[in-house]
């Protein structure tokens, strides 16, 4: 599993150095092999394959529509919903924001899988740490300014004091 995390971390730093680069890694077949990356991994070792979506997605909204083609939504999700240390969390929840935030397009693939909920509970909930509220906040914003998908939206303006926490 060492192994494994530390191609993941190399890629990660490839990734976040340039477009071109993460374009390559992209044509190559990498974001759907993250993407199985962070599927099978539990723990600290999700955190570079994690990482790693989020920089490839935050250069253009091509690369964000091939990470969502790869489905790299639903292991995000899963991160922010059941690991239990806020730093992953958090990253996660940064990761869903760099992929939301593109396009109309982008944030219903978002508000299909409901991730503008569990942003929404992840900032709400009393024990998460301040970067963790942050990072989840910025990306509901991201993501929520995008959309136009109301049936998402309709959950979220139920919530009485949504916009009190953006």
């Amino acid at each position: 599993m060492q192994v494994r995390k530390n191609a993941a971390t190399c890629i990660r730093e490839i990734a976040k150095q340039s477009e071109n680069l993460a374009r390559l890694i992209c044509s190559a077949g990498g974001a759907a092999a993250i993407v199985d990356y962070v599927n099978s991994s539990k723990g600290n070792a999700r955190l570079p394959g994690i990482m790693t979506l989020g920089y490839i997605s935050a250069f253009d909204e091509s690369l964000a529509m091939g990470v969502i083609a790869a489905k790299g939504i639903a292991p995000l999700k899963d991160a922010l919903i059941k690991e239990p240390e806020d730093y992953i969390k958090a990253a996660a929840a940064w990761s869903l924001g760099q992929i939301g935030g593109h396009s109309a397009d982008h944030a219903r693939a978002m508000a299909e899988l409901d991730i503008p909920t569990a942003l929404l509970a992840v900032n709400k909930f009393s024990e998460s740490s301040e970067d963790l509220k942050n990072k989840s906040k910025k990306a509901l914003k991201s993501i929520l300014q995008m959309c136009s998908h109301l049936p998402a939206l309709e959950p979220l303006i139920s919530v009485p004091s949504l916009l009190f926490h953006l």
